[in-house]
């Protein structure tokens, strides 16, 4: 069987960051609305990965998940924050899609064995 220490450690960071807020630019509350989207799809596949009623191959359609996430970040570079606190929460977002892509790359590591 498969060391899912790392991505346990991964599931645990992931689960112990906060959501981000809700952002005021339109162009930067319809980029979170991506996140949000996709974000809603995650948790039940790491919820039974971590309890071991899934496998991590099992995920459908993982590598495009990944990559999702992936174009959100770069996406995130693009995105002008007016407010302060639009300039605060995009270094929050920031934040957790790091701690997102380093639990979807155990995964995929975890997929891959």
């Amino acid at each position: 069987m498969a060391d899912t220490s790392r991505f346990r450690r991964a599931f645990k960071e992931f689960y112990a960051l906060p959501y981000p807020g809700w952002p005021q630019a339109m162009e930067f509350r319809e980029w979170s609305i991506q996140l949000a989207t996709l974000d809603s799809h995650i948790p039940g596949y790491l919820l039974r990965v971590n309890d071991g009623s899934m496998q991590a191959r099992e995920i459908p359609e993982l590598a495009e998940i990944t990559r999702e996430v992936e174009s959100l970040e770069h996406s995130l570079d693009l995105i002008s924050a007016t407010t302060s606190r639009d300039v605060q929460l995009k270094e929050e977002y920031r934040a957790y899609l790091v701690v997102m892509e380093r639990m979807l790359q155990e995964l995929v590591d975890l997929a891959a064995e």
